[in-house]
């Protein structure tokens, strides 16, 4: 029985109030009223089924259709839904004049359209817009002049336009713009003046400069920021030094950089961060035990550092932490200075991961939160082992001179039945002879191979 429309879409419904159109969801249902294949517009009905579906339930607030390039006339049809407050249409290479468009709705509170080609001119659009809340304009070419179109803008609160190649001087634009709390300005080309010119917006709460080029730039953090993202900076223990001195951050990420124990002694130092991700860095076990005696942090990632046994040994009475993440990290598990009580929480393996779980605190956890203890995951990776047969076995080159032996003894009693063709008692007992000889030979032959083939089993490498 075909679907209708409105069925056909409620399987579309992939969460409360948010419809959500993917290939793999609706791929196994009427392909009548939808154009599925990428790269192609949809065609004329299928919008305008989606729609009256919009405005029959307008409890469905959210419509996300990336990666289906809709054509202009759909995207105005779509616009004109009243409920719709959330559009997301990522990867759909809307261009300047769709993105006019979207711009101009009087609807939409958050909007989504990163990856579609769009220029300075598509982000001009958005300069008068007072409606957006959100918007994610994400690996676009905006360049400098989108991003100070974008920092006239006087509602937008949460920006995202990471990819689109701004540098420092777009970051001196988007810095005088006082409405954002939360920006992600990463690979943009920013340089130290443009980060500190970001990191000093007054009333930014979260700011992401992940894979640009700060280096060691002192950064004056501004009162209010409380997570801040220099993953991939090259920093090293001056950067983090200084930001050890801000006493209002409270999420700090620096993940890939050039930090050693004198900076992550300072980091652990910290009185008012409560979440710290170091991973990737030069720490080693001075570092890690400095972090274990921090009386501030709850959230801690030290992974692929030069951290042995003892920096592990140092988390195990640890008091404060709630998360704790040492995966890829080289415990050194043959030593004899590891603790029983380590051994015992730590998997055997090169690599280890301990996992405290969360108790009061409402943070990511990969693991239960019933039992407060420490619990190490570790990655099986299979050996190669070689199996060893529990009783001695024959040498392949005697087994193969047997099964020589025995062929030669099948062509002589072949000759032999040969000759026992006047069925005399003489050679008819001959005749009779061979024939048992043969049976032999054939019986013996096939438990012979047999045998080859279990011993090769026994001397394979698994």
């Amino acid at each position: 029985m075909p679907y209708t429309d409105d069925r056909y879409l409620e399987k579309c419904i992939k969460n409360k109030n948010a419809l959500i159109l993917k290939d793999h969801v609706y791929s196994h249902f009427d392909h009548e009223y939808f154009t599925l294949s990428e790269g192609k517009p949809w065609q004329s009905r299928n919008i305008e089924i989606i729609c009256n579906f919009l405005n029959k339930h307008p409890e469905i607030t959210t419509l996300d259709v990336s990666n289906h390039r809709i054509g202009i006339k759909s995207l105005e049809k779509l616009l004109a839904v009243p409920s719709l407050r959330i559009l997301k249409i990522r990867g759909n290479k809307l261009g300047d004049d769709a993105v006019k468009i979207i711009a101009s709705s009087p609807y939409l509170d958050e909007l989504d359209v990163s990856d579609n080609k769009i220029s300075y001119i598509g982000a001009e659009a958005f300069e008068l817009n007072e409606r957006l809340l959100s918007l994610d304009i994400s690996c676009n070419q905006i360049g400098v002049q989108g991003a100070k179109a974008l920092a006239r803008n006087k509602s937008i609160q949460r920006l995202n336009l990471s990819y689109n190649h701004i540098g420092d001087e777009g970051a001196q634009y988007l810095a005088s713009n006082t409405r954002l709390t939360f920006l992600d300005a990463s690979t943009n080309d920013i340089r130290g003046e443009g980060a500190c010119a970001l990191t000093q917006m007054p009333n930014l709460r979260e700011l992401n400069l992940s894979n640009n080029y700060i280096y060691d730039f002192a950064l004056r953090i501004s009162p209010n920021m409380s997570t801040l993202n220099l993953s991939s900076n090259l920093l090293t223990d001056r950067s983090a030094s200084a930001l050890a001195k801000n006493n209002l951050l409270y999420h700090l990420i620096l993940k890939s950089n050039r930090i050693t124990n004198e900076g992550a002694i300072a980091l652990a130092g910290h009185t008012s961060l409560e979440k710290l991700d170091v991973s990737w860095n030069r720490i080693t076990t001075e570092g890690a035990i400095a972090f274990a005696a921090s009386q501030g942090l709850i959230w801690l990632n030290i992974e692929g550092n030069k951290i042995d046994c003892s920096g592990a040994n140092a988390f195990i009475n640890t008091q404060n932490l709630l998360w704790l993440n040492v995966g890829a990290l080289n415990l050194g598990y043959g030593s004899n200075n590891l603790l029983t009580q380590t051994r015992e929480k730590l998997d055997d393996g090169v690599y280890g991961k301990i996992l405290v779980p969360l108790r009061d605190v409402k943070l990511p956890s990969p693991v239960p939160v019933d039992k407060p203890l420490i619990k190490a995951v570790t990655p099986r990776i299979p050996e190669r082992r070689v199996a060893i047969p529990s009783q001695p076995v024959c040498s392949m080159s005697i087994l193969r001179g047997f099964i020589a032996v025995l062929g030669i003894t099948q062509i002589a009693v072949a000759f032999i039945i040969l000759d026992a063709a006047s069925l005399d008692p003489t050679s008819f007992l001959a005749a009779t002879t061979g024939a048992a000889l043969l049976a032999f030979g054939v019986f013996g032959t096939t438990l012979t191979n047999k045998a080859a083939s279990e011993n090769a089993h026994l001397f394979r490498a698994y």
